[in-house]
Order: structure tokens, then C-alpha cells, then sequence
């Protein structure tokens, strides 16, 4: 029997490894099967935004103007990119 703090970290380190990790890999790929590995690399600049709004969500932290900006750089490029994606001649 391991002691309670040893048992709550490696329940920790679990959670993360099988519901973070596992999870993400298998939407990710399951998105790339089914879009195509170009338009599923443009999410990977959203991680960021996803992290901040998540952490203000369930953390409670304070989203400042350098968040909103950055964010909104982010979404820009993104945007940017998929249009010229999508109408370029292949």
C-alpha cells in the first residue's frame, strides 16, 4: 500500500498521461485522417488561446489586454492562412 501522497500524484500523473495526453493524440489524429494533415496543423496555433481561456474558465485567472491582443494575432494568422489555403489553386 503506498502512502496518500504517493497514490494522489501517481493518480495525477494518470490522469494526465492517459486523459490529456491519450485523448489529445487521438483527436488529433482522428481530425487529421478525416480533414487532411494541412488544415488539422493550423489548430496547433491555437493551443495557446485555448490555454489561456481554459485557465480562466476553471483556474480563475484574469485575462489582461496582452491576452486579447495575442489571442487576436493568433486568430488573425489563422484565419489568413486557411484562406489562402483554400483558395489556392492545387
Amino acid at each position: 500500500m503506498l502512502p496518500g501522497h504517493v497514490s494522489n500524484a501517481v493518480g495525477a500523473l494518470l490522469g494526465v498521461g492517459i486523459i490529456s495526453t491519450g485523448l489529445g493524440y487521438l483527436l488529433f489524429f482522428t481530425l487529421s485522417k478525416r480533414a487532411g494533415t494541412v488544415f488539422t496543423s493550423f489548430f496547433g496555433y491555437l493551443v495557446p488561446v485555448f490555454g489561456f481561456l481554459l485557465s480562466t474558465l476553471f483556474l480563475g485567472e484574469v485575462i489582461t489586454l496582452t491576452h486579447l491582443f495575442g489571442g487576436a494575432i493568433v486568430l488573425c494568422g489563422v484565419a489568413m492562412i486557411n484562406r489562402s489555403f483554400t483558395n489556392s489553386p492545387v
